[in-house]
């Protein structure tokens, strides 16, 4: 089933076409920020971020895809949760939160900071009004984003300060961070 879900999905990204325009961070009034919730929810390096954009005065909102059948809640503010009850035979969103979302708000800024393919957030993705919309560089989104970032796993050896690093290393952090620093940069030249 997921091959014809996946051959559903890559036609309807063959017919996407962009109207991004550049949005330099410093212009960025409202982001939207795509990621998969950890096992437990916490998302501790998700709030992180978030509470630092919005020191910087940025409205931050977020759209979390889980992996459990059912939740009820997220501990973000400006959110929706997207679980596997929220989705449908094709793998949209049959969420109200999230069909709100794609009608009635519109973003500077999509960071989508998932590190596989998520069909709902995808398709969210695909249909939200956004300026502009930043993920990490893959085959599949390659049309779809306006700026990527090739992500590469860093090399950690075996010795105890190695080890370390890669239990420390946040993947999704690093991706968020690149793509900030370089929107940033832009601007400056």
């Amino acid at each position: 089933m997921d091959y014809f879900r996946d051959i559903r999905m890559k036609r309807q990204l063959n017919n996407y076409c962009s109207t991004s325009e550049y949005v330099p961070w410093e212009d960025a009034t409202s982001i939207l920020v795509f990621f998969e919730s950890d096992y437990l929810e916490q998302n501790y390096d998700i709030k992180e971020m978030i509470d630092s954009w919005r020191r910087e005065g940025k409205k931050v909102s977020t759209c979390q895809y889980t992996d459990k059948k059912e939740t009820e809640q997220s501990s973000l503010d400006n959110f929706v949760v997207i679980d596997q009850k929220s989705v449908d035979f094709w793998g949209r969103t049959t969420s109200i939160a999230a069909l709100r979302m794609l009608e009635e708000d519109e973003f500077d800024i999509v960071l989508d900071l998932t590190m596989a393919t998520i069909r709902p957030l995808v398709y969210l993705l695909i249909g939200v009004n956004a300026k502009m919309r930043c993920g990490k560089k893959t085959e599949l989104m390659k049309g779809i984003y306006d700026f990527q970032i090739e992500m590469k796993m860093p090399e950690f050896d075996d010795s105890e300060e190695g080890i370390a690093a890669r239990e420390e290393y946040n993947e999704r952090k690093e991706l968020a961070d690149q793509i900030v620093r370089y929107l940033k940069m832009i601007k400056k030249l």
